[in-house]
């Protein structure tokens, strides 16, 4: 806003053609031209960008020498103020959205929304009845407080779809399940299937 402010002070701003010095002028993006330095802008124009997160990405726009998923974004989507909303770590995949939408970014982060989230997990180990309900009733994982209760659901091969010759197939030493959380602390899934 500071420097919007600074933009229509120095005159770079027009409303229909007329130069605009006063930041608090209202208007009706459409029913008025606003141009800055002589191109027309539209008001609240927000992209939303679904994008299947690969492994060796990380989801962050500032990581120096990482390669990041604003890279992957079409050239023709690219814009300045996109941003992931989440994090997905740099060797996990799956869906994140990406957009420029700070209120449903906020929306969907904020702590004290508990939107939910949902993973696939693949892990080594059979989880016991004991394991998924310390899943489902929260539990330390090191921080100063208990995770909040997560959603469990055991995944077969057949729920799966996968035959037996299927590379993602779960074998007798391993226990697939998706695991729906409303909160985002670091590393937090692999956290919490590493404590049980």
């Amino acid at each position: 806003r500071r420097e919007l402010r600074q933009m229509i002070q120095k005159g770079k701003v027009t409303v229909d053609g007329a130069v605009v010095r006063k930041a608090d002028q209202a208007v009706q993006p459409e029913a008025h031209t606003v141009c800055l330095n002589g191109r027309e802008i539209c008001g609240d124009q927000y992209l939303y960008v679904l994008l299947h997160k690969p492994k060796g990405y990380v989801s962050s726009a500032d990581e120096a020498g990482q390669k990041s998923v604003l890279e992957l974004v079409p050239p023709e989507l690219c814009r300045k103020d996109l941003r992931p909303v989440g994090r997905l770590d740099k060797d996990t995949e799956g869906l994140l959205l990406i957009t420029n939408d700070g209120v449903l970014s906020h929306d969907l982060l904020a702590p004290g929304k508990h939107v939910w989230k949902t993973y696939f997990v693949r892990v080594q180990g059979i989880l016991e009845d004991k394991d998924i309900e310390r899943l489902e009733n929260g539990m330390d994982i090191g921080d100063d407080r208990m995770t909040l209760p997560a959603k469990v659901k055991r995944l077969d091969a057949v729920s799966l779809s996968l035959s037996a010759d299927d590379p993602g197939y779960p074998g007798d030493t391993e226990s697939c399940l998706e695991l729906s959380i409303r909160e985002g602390r670091f590393h937090q899934v692999k956290r919490m299937l590493a404590g049980v």
